[in-house]
């Protein structure tokens, strides 16, 4: 009694048994699954379903600009169930690197409920940094740990407000460098990518939230997907000064 937990949501799309309509509506739970190790969670989705880094963008464009809640935050996990090396969830293909002084299981978790991590599949970043006073609306920097023979790929991603009158985003947004499709164009949009070890982004004020996946040109030593290559996903930031109660 009276010790801090850490409930999250597992494999939404295991079995698909699970919406990112759902997902927005429990606006008491604060964390899922964007990437899971198992090899049967749908981590892709399918023709009929979306991915689960796709319903982290809409879940997360509910909760913030409708429901006026706090987002998601992403967690990768291996979902181990295999130590024997047959085929199934092995160790190590998924975790979270949390920002906290102390290793105990308190400190880590309120790092964790404060954002204060990230999610890998195995790209190390060495700084995540938002600085509130840097531009209009404040500036989210990443570095990556460079590694021999990798080559990273930054992308912003962010979803946008009054995305019912969202024609006009691509040209609204001078950093955006390859423009949103024509569906959903204010939902998961990339707002800049760039190839490099360090990339920043400087809000314009159309955002609701932003949030870096940092893609490495290396497979994944133990893939759980066709071609995997190695990824990190940051939590998203520039929302709560829309919440200032959060």
């Amino acid at each position: 009694i009276g010790r801090p937990i850490f409930p999250h949501v597992n494999h939404p799309n295991f079995g698909y048994a699970i919406t990112a309509e759902d997902m927005a509506e429990v606006v008491q739970e604060r964390f899922f699954e964007v990437y899971n190790g198992h090899p049967g969670v749908n981590q892709l989705g399918d023709e009929k379903h979306i991915s689960i880094e796709r319903m982290w963008d809409v879940a997360n464009f509910i909760r913030l600009g409708k429901l006026e809640s706090p987002p998601l935050y992403g967690i990768a996990t291996d979902d181990c169930h295999e130590y024997h090396g047959r085929p199934g969830s092995r160790p190590g293909r998924g975790w979270v690197m949390v920002k906290s002084q102390f290793l105990t299981p308190e400190h880590l978790i309120r790092a964790l409920r404060a954002g204060d991590f990230y999610a890998s599949s195995g790209v190390t970043l060495s700084r995540i940094e938002f600085d509130p006073d840097a531009g209009e609306y404040g500036t989210l920097h990443i570095d990556v740990h460079p590694e021999d023979e990798s080559s990273f790929t930054i992308q912003f991603i962010g979803s946008l407000k009054d995305s019912d009158d969202s024609t006009d985003v691509a040209a609204d947004l001078p950093q955006t460098e390859q423009g949103p499709g024509e569906e959903d164009l204010a939902i998961g949009v990339t707002l800049k990518e760039t190839k490099g070890v360090s990339a920043s982004y400087a809000l314009t004020g159309r955002e609701l939230y932003v949030r870096a996946v940092v893609h490495s040109s290396v497979g994944h030593p133990d893939p759980s997907l066709a071609n995997q290559k190695q990824q990190a996903w940051t939590q998203p930031i520039g929302w709560k000064k829309d919440l200032s109660s959060n």
